[in-house]
């Protein structure tokens, strides 16, 4: 490392918050906020953790609590400081070792938010309103009440950026037909809206159970119910189709899938292996060998890596049951394929056209 603190090294990722940064603070592999925050902390502070366990682990939480990132940050300059004065770089190859022994995760991490800044710029750019590029971040959006005309391009872009995840994340899926990612990615959609937009709206909208985000852009509510088919064909019984997207058979889903996510709580790192669980989840298609075995070896892997994060990040030794819990989420998201049936009442209220490209989806299936 050059005197000025730059690193001549690539991008690295910041040890507290996850962040990317290109300057080590604090002797450590830290961003300057982080920096910032724990000198100001240091002078006295009466910080108390945000979650109940006292150990926000994943980074979104470290960030949002101040302390248990003071505390992060104390114990990583005590590691430093301990083992510097025996051996630089091996300080450094013991502070990334949990990180460097899970590659996948690592990939999923950055190639997640990839996906999900591409998502957010192609969804807020295809509204009326112009939005200033300065205003767009993945935490605050902007984010706006959905309706048809938004969820149809979001699907677009949804399907779009999942292709290009694959590609990046899975090197198998990459050689696979393009019969075989076309199938996989279709029923990667709904599942991975499900389970993203019940983790994110407990997140962004913890007080109120009945929001969700149904893109990454844009929220449903039940006041913003009311302007959804406003972009949908008129000409066919949109009151009825109204009616049907405020029953309760509909509405209910939303908290039902927002309070499995949240009895469960996944840690970012949980979150992640979910994704990617999702994402080979297809043991129902009729898919190649080839897609069969990437299924099995992503799974493992992904697994095989989970253990690491109980074992040496959250020192969790019997975690047996947290890993069952884990498990059965991915079959909650499975009901939201039950949206497909919704999707088909619509099209009967003639609000949905025949070319309509969601509709399609399903009748490709």
């Amino acid at each position: 490392m050059s005197t000025n603190g730059v690193s001549k090294s690539k991008t690295r990722t910041c040890l507290i918050c996850g962040e990317q940064t290109r300057i080590a603070h604090l002797g450590i592999d830290a961003c300057r906020a982080c920096a910032v925050f724990y000198r100001r902390a240091k002078k006295g502070n009466d910080f108390s953790c945000r979650s109940v366990n006292e150990n926000c682990y994943q980074p979104a939480k470290v960030r949002s609590c101040k302390r248990c990132r003071f505390d992060r940050i104390s114990t990583l300059i005590h590691h430093s400081n301990a083992k510097s004065v025996a051996n630089s770089k091996t300080d450094s190859s013991a502070l990334t070792s949990s990180r460097s022994e899970t590659p996948l995760i690592d990939k999923l991490r950055a190639e997640y938010k990839s996906m999900c800044f591409a998502q957010l710029c192609a969804e807020v750019h295809a509204r009326t309103e112009v939005t200033h590029p300065l205003e767009i971040s993945l935490e605050k959006g902007p984010f706006m009440p959905v309706d048809f005309a938004s969820i149809t391009i979001a699907h677009r872009v949804l399907l779009t950026t999942s292709l290009y995840f694959g590609n990046e994340v899975f090197p198998e899926f990459v050689a696979l037909h393009d019969s075989d990612r076309w199938k996989i990615v279709k029923n990667f959609l709904f599942p991975f809206r499900s389970l993203e937009g019940g983790y994110r709206s407990n997140r962004i909208y913890p007080d109120d159970p009945n929001m969700c985000f149904p893109s990454y852009a844009s929220y449903f509510s039940k006041d913003s119910s009311t302007k959804f088919f406003s972009t949908a064909a008129q000409n066919g019984d949109v009151e009825g189709a109204q009616r049907h997207l405020n029953s309760k058979e509909f509405t209910d889903l939303i908290p039902e899938i927002r309070e499995s996510i949240k009895r469960v709580n996944p840690s970012q790192e949980e979150f992640l292996v979910l994704v990617a669980l999702t994402f080979w989840n297809i043991e129902d298609l009729v898919v190649s060998e080839a897609a069969l075995r990437a299924r099995s070896l992503y799974r493992e892997a992904v697994l095989k890596e989970l253990h690491v994060v109980y074992r040496n990040g959250l020192k969790l030794h019997d975690y047996a049951a947290r890993l069952g819990e884990l498990m059965m989420l991915v079959q909650v998201f499975e009901r939201t394929r039950l949206l497909h049936e919704h999707m088909q009442v619509f099209r009967i209220y003639d609000v949905v056209p025949e070319d309509n490209f969601v509709y399609g989806l399903l009748k490709e299936e």
